[in-house]
């Protein structure tokens, strides 16, 4: 059942993108991995379910989980990732900025978590 669980939330979060429709590919399997991707499917339940699955706190993943060689604050401010960081327990500041749309990334993001 938690193999079951494991495949369905990692397919789920591989096909999850965020408001600003930036794409998120896993790098590797890792758990690590697997947790900065459910961050990044800025999802609460997501966030919550693949911590549950892991054993891993809330302390643990603010504090000493990395995505992409930003601590987890930096990635979900860097992507606009509310509701992650809600989840996780902090706030993204709400400030002003101007974005040029049409030079939005369109590459895929590689999301790989620190070892």
């Amino acid at each position: 059942m938690k193999l079951l669980t494991l495949i369905a939330t990692t397919t789920f979060a591989l096909t999850m993108t965020t408001a600003n429709a930036t794409d998120f590919v896993a790098s590797n399997n890792s758990v690590e991995t697997n947790l900065c991707m459910a961050i990044a499917s800025n999802s609460g339940h997501e966030v919550r379910d693949e911590m549950k699955l892991n054993r891993v706190n809330k302390h643990t993943v603010n504090n000493k989980l990395r995505c992409n060689k930003l601590d987890v604050k930096n990635f979900t401010v860097k992507y606009d990732l509310a509701k992650s960081a809600k989840s996780l327990g902090f706030e993204i500041d709400s400030k002003t900025t101007i974005h040029d749309l049409s030079a939005s990334l369109t590459a895929p993001v590689n999301v790989v978590g620190s070892r």
